[in-house]
């Protein structure tokens, strides 16, 4: 029995999954305990605005 398949991704939806996915894992790096639910809403909401979602618009 062949497993189901994953819907086809273009490269651009694929591209912003990782970034979604590195901003996530920057945040939880930066966090001294496991985020809350909230707090990954909060993040991915914060990477679909033009500021820096973790607050460091100063870094390169």
């Amino acid at each position: 029995m062949e497993p189901p398949s994953a819907p086809e991704l273009s490269d651009d939806e694929l591209a912003r999954e990782i970034e979604l996915l590195g901003v996530l894992v920057l945040a939880a790096s930066r966090s001294p305990r496991h985020l809350t639910q909230d707090e990954v809403d909060e993040v991915l909401r914060g990477s679909d605005e033009d500021t820096d979602p973790l607050g460091d618009d100063d870094d390169p």
